[in-house]
Parts: C-alpha cells; structure tokens; sequence
C-alpha cells in the first residue's frame, strides 16, 4: 500500500497541513462484532488507537482515558486508561449483568482521550449480542436438569415436574428439542413451543428411556425490541425409577410372634437414590401357596393394593405374624404352626428357621394408582413368604431384567 493509500486510511491527507497531532480508531477485532454473550458474562474484543504526528507515518506513542458512549445499566467496561503505541491493540473487556435483557444488542462507541494526541476520532463503533441462558430454577433443584419418566402417569407427581427458565428480558420465547424429541417433549405435546413473554417451560416425558440414560438438548430463541439470538444448548437426562436396592431387614417381636421390615433405596437407572418422595404400591397375584409339612391354616397377610407416599431412602415392607390365639401346647385349637418372635424357636436351633410356611406374589410399582399394572413403573417383582418367626422378600427381581434373588431367604 502507498504511503497516500496509508494515510488515507487513517484519516489523513498528505498534501493537508498537519501543524498538530492527530488521533484515530480501528476496530473492533473480531470485526464486525465480538462474540455473543449471556446475561452476567463478559465479552473481549480489541481496537487500534492511532497517534501521528506532522508527517507521514509519524506514530506516536501516547497515554489514554478510554472514552465509551453510554451503556447499558449495569454492564460496565474496563481498562479505563491505556497505554498507546503505533499499531498495537488494546483489549477492551466488557460485563453484562444478569439483568441485562435477553436478545437484546448492546451498542456503544470507543474512543479516547490522550495527553500527546488529544481526541481520537471518530470512535470505533462497537456491538454485540445477549444470548438467552436456559437454567434450572432454584425451586426445581433434584429434579433438574433431568426429566423424569414414570411409564404415562397422569398427571406428573408434582415433585418430578421438570421447569426449564431462560433468561429475561425478552418480548418473545420460541423453544425447540433439538435432540431427543423421542423421550421427551413440551407442554403442548409438541418438540416446539413458543410461550411468548413468559421465560420458562415445562419438558414433559413421552418415553420409556430403558435401561441407559438418554440426553435432551433444548435451545431457545428469544426476540427482544432491539434484537434476537439464540441460547446454547441445554441438555436434560430422561431417568426413571428403576429398581430397589436392599438397605436392611429389621426383625423384631410382635406379640407372641414377629414383624419383619426389609428396607430399601428406590434408585433411578444411574443406580442414584430419586430426590423427593413418590407414590409406592404393591400388587398381589390371586391365591398364596401354603408350604407347611401337611399344611397349616395361616393366611396371607394384608394384601390389599393400596398406594401410599414413601421416602426414596426408606422404601420397605412389612412383614407381620403376631402369633395371638396361638394355643402352643395344642397348636390344633389355634394357628399351626405357632408364630415366634424371630430366632426363638428351639426346634430351629434359636436361629431364623428355614422352612417357610406360606407364600404369595406380587410386585412393586412407582407412581399411578392402585391397582392399575399399565400406570406407574414396576420395580421390582417378588414373592413375600412368611416362616415361623420372620418373613421375607423372596425370588426377588429389580431390576425386572435381573436373576431371582434370594440373598436374604433362608435355606
């Protein structure tokens, strides 16, 4: 480039008088604009200060106080002074605040004031865009970033609702699965919602996510007055209660005879414990066994499906046999065989007796109602069997796709 393209460039004429010095600004770099930015974030870009003296190709150094057009409330720039030489950059830092609106363009000017050259003009424009942040709620925290899916429960227990918020300020919300869509879906039924001013979503489950642990990425588009962009993506886990893993069997006294509670953690398919309570139901197949040497006349014990609200870390089972009307020395006036407080039975060596007298199966779900096999997701299929002085979970399956467990049944 000739010296008259040079000075060109930066303003000048050479065939002009230049009986003082002069300042310029170029940039900003990346150019046109610097990179997109959420809400509470900063941005970094760069421009050329220029100081000539009389001449051509004069540069001179000097000592600056940048001067920015006014900003938004809340975003705030530094370094406030710079030091210039010819051709170097000098990097500017800008921060929004996260009340700085969504979609919105922050637009400004640098320019500076210097001590050798006394204006730099005329200021370099600069601007850039807020891209949405899509984030969980403090009020959904456990249950996000996940969506939780409970095999077509109607509506969602109220504690696995996944609440997706963007950032505010926008005038417009147009939300997209972009991947996933099979697992998951909007409010509306749909892999697309658009929820106009409000900030915030609800990601409901379509699918049964099997044994692994599916992703969904959402994106959101917010328009605003001045502008619109395009958040990053957000990825939500598809979980599900997935099985009961054994947390110990308390067994105790109860009247003459025993109550036997195996207790159990419900976790999801990452093998996590679920967050927050959940409905819990067994169900019973018709009919019991009754296993006794020449039989007995004991009954199953309370099978009736009911659902009931329970702890994820305290899922369990009670196993009672009170033993009362049982007449031992002539067990044929009461129960044959006699319930025992656990581990009292002599003809059992004083230890949990082995035989079991009667048993019946059945399984466990989570969530829907009681009852109803197609709602909810089952957990765990067992047989519950009681022996003379305890009871258990036996040919226990959970998940369903595993081997028959009987580690705690008597042999």
């Amino acid at each position: 480039m000739s010296l008259v393209a040079i000075g060109a460039a930066l303003g000048f004429s050479p065939g002009a008088a230049m009986a003082a010095n002069r300042g310029s600004c170029s940039g900003p770099d990346p150019n046109p604009t610097p990179n997109p930015i959420k809400p509470g974030d900063k941005t970094t870009f760069g421009v050329y200060f220029y100081c000539l003296g009389p001449g051509i190709g004069n540069f001179l150094n000097d000592n600056v106080t940048l001067q920015v057009s006014k900003l938004p409330a809340g975003v705030t720039f530094s370094p406030k002074t710079a030091a210039v030489k010819g051709g170097d950059v000098t990097t500017i830092t800008v921060t929004t605040s996260k009340t700085t609106p969504a979609g919105s363009s922050v637009k400004f000017t640098v320019g500076a004031k210097g001590k050798t050259c006394a204006a730099y003009t005329p200021p370099c424009p600069v601007s850039f865009q807020i891209k949405p942040e899509i984030t969980c709620p403090k009020s959904a925290k456990g249950v996000c970033p996940n969506v939780w899916w409970f095999n077509g429960v109607d509506p969602q227990p109220k504690n696995y609702v996944t609440t997706i918020d963007a950032s505010p300020g926008g005038t417009d919300y147009n939300w997209q699965i972009t991947a996933g869509s099979q697992y998951a879906q909007f409010s509306n039924n749909s892999a697309t919602m658009d929820t106009k001013s409000k900030n915030s979503v609800v990601v409901e489950p379509s699918a049964d996510p099997g044994t692994g642990a599916p992703t969904v990425s959402v994106k959101v588009t917010v328009k605003s007055k001045d502008g619109t962009a395009t958040s990053d993506e957000f990825k939500l886990t598809v979980l599900k209660p997935y099985k009961l893993a054994p947390n110990g069997i308390v067994d105790a006294k109860d009247g003459q005879g025993f109550h036997s509670r195996p207790t159990y953690l419900l976790q999801d398919q990452t093998g996590k414990t679920l967050p927050f309570p959940v409905t819990v139901r067994e169900n019973f197949n018709a009919g019991s066994s009754n296993l006794w040497p020449g039989g007995s006349n004991w009954t199953a014990g309370n099978t009736k499906e009911q659902t009931l609200l329970a702890n994820p870390t305290d899922i369990h089972d009670d196993l009672i046999k009170s033993g009362a009307g049982c007449n031992i020395l002539i067990p044929s006036l009461g129960q044959v065989p006699c319930a025992h407080p656990p581990a009292t039975v002599k003809e059992c060596g004083n230890q949990l007796c082995t035989q079991p007298v009667i048993s019946w199966t059945g399984g466990v779900w989570i969530g829907g109602v009681a009852a109803n096999r197609t709602s909810g997701v089952q957990v765990m299929s067992n047989s519950w069997v009681l022996y003379q002085d305890h009871g258990r979970n036996c040919a226990r399956k959970s998940p369903l796709s595993a081997g028959a467990d009987n580690t705690f049944c008597p042999k």
